[in-house]
C-alpha cells in the first residue's frame, strides 16, 4: 500500500486532503505556496477591497465617476 502525501496550506497550515474534507478536491497555487479554499477566498476578498476599480476593469464592469 502506498501512502499519499497531500499539500499543506501555506497560510493556515491545514492539510489539503480530499479524503478528509469535502472542499479539498483542489487547491490554489500562489507565490506564497498552496492555499486552501478558505485562505484563497480571504486573499481574494482583501484584493477586491483594496483594488475595486482594477477588479471592475478585469471583469468588464464600467466605473462611473460622479462630480460633487
Amino acid at each position: 500500500m502506498t501512502r499519499k502525501r497531500y499539500p499543506y496550506c501555506a497560510k493556515c497550515g491545514g492539510e489539503i486532503n480530499p479524503n478528509k474534507y469535502d472542499d479539498c478536491d483542489h487547491y490554489y497555487l500562489t507565490d506564497e505556496g498552496p492555499l486552501c479554499r478558505e485562505c484563497y477566498l480571504d486573499d481574494a476578498e482583501e484584493y477586491l477591497r483594496l483594488n475595486t476599480e482594477e477588479f471592475a476593469a478585469l471583469t468588464g464592469v464600467p466605473v462611473v465617476y460622479l462630480e460633487v
